[in-house]
């Protein structure tokens, strides 16, 4: 049995544009990596998955945890490491972060890591929840990151209709700051305009559900797509194709 505090621990981080530089003690050593994730339980991830490498290699392999892992290969292994829809930038200009956070302790943690990680000067946020999550919880922790919210909804079949999630929101940040959308894409839309006139460090974050984050990814694949104006030759002629599940 190995316990973090005894044989691993995370000695510090410090916040990147491109995530964050962790220290950790291992079984094997000291090592200093940049983890390309934000937050300070994405650290504690980062060290969890170190240890859990050093015992599989120990218990299975039988190499001693001291000679298992150099620090340039941790810090190979980090540097491709991504976690699509936690703190994830989908587009720049202005920057839209898309969070799965889908309850109100999943908000606490988005909430304390936002501002470290990206420093917006003012955010305008995305939000749709599920009729089965405590939307009411999900508002009230945004609140404290988001000056600014869209209400919207997904198509999935257990979406709250829009109209239950933007009166709750009124509640929270008052008419003045609440902008009701149909759809996933006006909302976007609409938040990214918002977000553009707000000046140059403005930013847009989307969360208060897993389905609107898949949603939110879509949107901004299919506008990314549309901009391309010639396709080369030899991807028109792969003969490849992709199949969307979950419509904006």
């Amino acid at each position: 049995m190995r316990w973090e505090g005894v044989h691993h621990e995370v000695l510090g981080r410090v916040a990147d544009p491109a995530g964050q530089v962790v220290r950790m003690r291992s079984m094997g050593a000291v090592s200093e990596a940049l983890v390309p994730l934000h937050g300070d339980f994405q650290a504690q991830n980062a060290m969890i998955a170190l240890a859990a490498v050093e015992a599989f290699l120990e218990r299975f392999h039988e190499v001693p945890a001291a000679e298992a892992l150099d620090s340039d290969a941790v810090a190979r292994g980090f540097a491709g490491a991504t976690s699509p829809g936690r703190l994830e930038v989908i587009s720049d200009q202005p920057t839209i972060v898309v969070d799965a956070a889908h309850n109100p302790h999943g908000v606490e943690a988005l909430a304390a890591t936002l501002p470290e990680a990206f420093g917006f000067s003012s955010t305008v946020g995305v939000v749709a929840v599920l009729a089965d999550k405590d939307g009411d919880g999900i508002l009230a922790g945004l609140e404290r990151v988001v000056d600014h919210v869209v209400v919207t909804q997904t198509t999935s079949p257990r979406a709250t209709p829009v109209d239950e999630p933007a009166a709750a929101a009124r509640e929270v940040w008052g008419a003045e700051r609440v902008t009701v959308a149909p759809t996933v894409a006006e909302a976007l839309d609409v938040a990214t305009q918002m977000a553009l006139g707000s000046g140059p460090d403005a930013g847009v974050l989307v969360a208060g559900s897993i389905t609107l984050v898949a949603a939110a990814r879509m949107v901004v694949q299919r506008e990314h797509l549309a901009q391309v104006k010639i396709v080369p030759e030899r991807l028109a002629d792969a003969g490849e194709s992709s199949t969307e599940t979950i419509s904006a």
